[in-house]
């Protein structure tokens, strides 16, 4: 398993108060292409997933949040390739840290596709699945960070979609 880490705030500050989110993300491959999620108001490439609820599993989070952005079932569920600790200030809290620790996971998912469940940020976005190639996402999500249009999850995902490609990663589940 890679760990980056992703600080979005300056390192100057102090905070009385932390906050720690963990979620989940699959990086599901098939056909040469990544399954990921577009956000047609934006134009970005997510890969599907999202925080764990109380009570949850890992495992249970990504079959759920899988299911609900991207309208596939997992299948099959591998390793976590990647953990992205991500660090920022909280947008509602004073003096608070807010850190979010994403794992992604290898997936594979059925071929069958149900309807979206999606949040209503995720309905204003427009969120819709799409199969993608690795350099493809990576080039629209680096245009839209040159221009300054995005989403707060981009620079994580190019992030990981980049070292998909510098380190040959394997997507295939051993």
């Amino acid at each position: 398993m890679f760990e980056i880490h992703l600080n979005h705030y300056a390192n100057e500050f102090y905070y009385n108060n932390e906050i720690k989110r963990n979620a989940v993300r699959a990086i599901s491959y098939k056909n040469g292409k990544v399954l990921m999620i577009e956000s047609k108001e934006v134009g970005d490439f997510k890969f599907p997933g999202g925080g764990i609820e109380k009570g949850e599993t890992e495992k249970e989070a990504l079959i759920r949040e899988v299911r609900e952005e991207s309208g596939y079932n997992i299948s099959n569920i591998g390793n976590i390739i990647f953990r992205v600790v991500e660090v920022s200030k909280d947008k509602k809290l004073i003096n608070t840290r807010f850190n979010m620790i994403s794992d992604y996971y290898l997936c594979e998912v059925n071929d069958e596709i149900y309807p979206l469940d999606l949040d209503d940020y995720e309905k204003e976005l427009g969120f819709c699945p799409l199969w993608v190639s690795i350099e493809e996402a990576i080039q629209r999500n680096t245009e839209l960070i040159k221009n300054k249009s995005n989403t707060k999850w981009i620079k994580r995902e190019l992030m990981i979609l980049n070292e998909i490609i510098n380190k040959n990663i394997s997507l295939a589940i051993t």
